[in-house]
């Protein structure tokens, strides 16, 4: 757990999506990175870990293969919803009952490791955000065990941070951490800080503030949480799971980072 008296190793696991074409057709690199520390799973963790990551490959191999992936709006990029819930039904499929969407705020900030300034950001969930029938604001992701799986952390890219496709990370944050908002503060549901270049980039999941109108928000209303939407990349995955071998986890970068100089927001 992240603290702010000790140093904490941040150790980044990443996989890619090998496949490089499917019936001819060229499909984008998936990079997937889970941002955890091997060392302090247990065997049961990194078996939810394997797995999950395992569905979310399966399912952007699956979507890319779909016909309509050639319609950029049908893309998995920029629909959470879509995807949080193929991923969970693959995962329940597979025998990770427990597996669920959880709906959340996401905030990614790029800050000057000396100062804790923040340099550049974007957040989703905010209460001043657009919100509405035509605008979802929040995220949503997949919970399993003591993980969050964002199977489309990738709409969050941007050239300045360097974001995967998808991305894992350890359930919890320190009570001392939560994300500032202009309306007030936020809880973190899981926290992880990592370099880019010369600067930090934190990746930050947090519980929606209590705001009018957020309380209405619920994915169900999405016409992209329809079982019809998913039915098909959910059985290609399931498919390309019973024939294809697993990832490998393997730790791949290893960064001590002293938190003290971050500019994480703390109580008082």
């Amino acid at each position: 757990m992240l603290t702010r008296e000790r140093q904490q190793t941040a150790i980044i696991s990443y996989v890619r999506a090998f496949l490089k074409s499917y019936r001819g057709r060229i499909l984008e690199e998936i990079i997937i990175k889970a941002y955890v520390s091997l060392a302090a799973c247990s065997n049961e963790d990194e078996k939810i870990l394997g797995e999950a990551l395992n569905a979310c490959r399966a399912f952007w191999l699956a979507a890319q293969a779909l016909p309509n992936y050639q319609i950029e709006q049908a893309r998995p990029h920029n629909r959470c919803i879509y995807a949080a819930l193929a991923v969970r039904d693959i995962l329940n499929k597979r025998g990770i009952v427990a597996a669920e969407v959880y709906t959340c705020g996401l905030q990614i900030r790029l800050f000057d490791p000396n100062t804790g300034q923040t340099l550049k950001g974007i957040a989703v969930g905010n209460p001043e955000g657009l919100a509405g029938p035509k605008h979802w604001n929040a995220h949503l992701v997949v919970r399993a065990g003591d993980f969050l799986f964002d199977p489309t952390l990738v709409q969050a890219s941007r050239p300045w941070n360097d974001l995967p496709h998808v991305g894992a990370f350890r359930f919890g944050a320190p009570e001392w951490h939560h994300v500032t908002m202009s309306a007030g503060t936020a809880k973190t549901s899981a926290v992880t800080v990592t370099p880019v270049a010369n600067e930090q980039l934190e990746i930050a999941y947090f519980e929606l503030p209590s705001e009018p109108g957020f309380e209405k928000r619920s994915y169900r209303t999405s016409s992209n949480s329809g079982v019809k939407q998913r039915r098909d990349v959910v059985s290609a995955a399931l498919r390309l799971l019973d024939a294809d071998s697993e990832i490998k986890l393997t730790e791949v970068e290893a960064r001590t980072i002293d938190l003290s100089v971050m500019g994480l927001m703390t109580t008082s």
